[in-house]
């Protein structure tokens, strides 16, 4: 059942596990599963990239990841990093084009307490450009 965009949009909240092809800033792109950071949601989307593929020598270490142990939490089955150095800018078009197109999946949400986790890691992070940081950290959720 395809639900109305209005509806997808509002349920991608702070939080929220989806699926979807990503595109990175070298032009690279893979079906990943991305964390959301933020709420108002109008024009654009920031996500977190997480990877389960921790042994691959492409995989792109920060020392800022955060470490979700395989099903602790409900959207994850395998041992995953979620990346700081990796916000995704993502265009509201491309989510409802990709929802629409059956390209989008929204798998759930992380819990509170490791979305709380990823907010503190956010504010104290080095990685992470200062102009998306602050639009993370203004529509924190309270």
């Amino acid at each position: 059942m395809i639900l109305p965009i209005q509806i997808v949009l509002a349920s991608l909240k702070a939080g929220a596990v989806i699926r979807m092809n990503t595109v990175f800033p070298d032009g690279s792109s893979a079906i990943k599963r991305l964390i959301v950071l933020t709420n108002k949601n109008e024009e654009l989307v920031l996500a977190l990239t997480t990877t389960s593929n921790i042994n691959s020598p492409k995989r792109d270490y920060g020392k800022e990841d955060i470490f979700i142990k395989a099903n602790s939490e409900k959207a994850f089955n395998l041992d995953t990093y979620i990346q700081l150095n990796r916000v995704i800018p993502i265009n509201t078009e491309k989510i409802k084009i990709d929802y629409h197109q059956h390209e989008l999946i929204i798998l759930g949400e992380i819990s509170v307490h490791l979305l709380e986790q990823v907010y503190q890691s956010i504010e104290k992070s080095e990685l992470i450009e200062q102009k998306f940081i602050s639009l993370i950290l203004e529509e924190k959720i309270k």
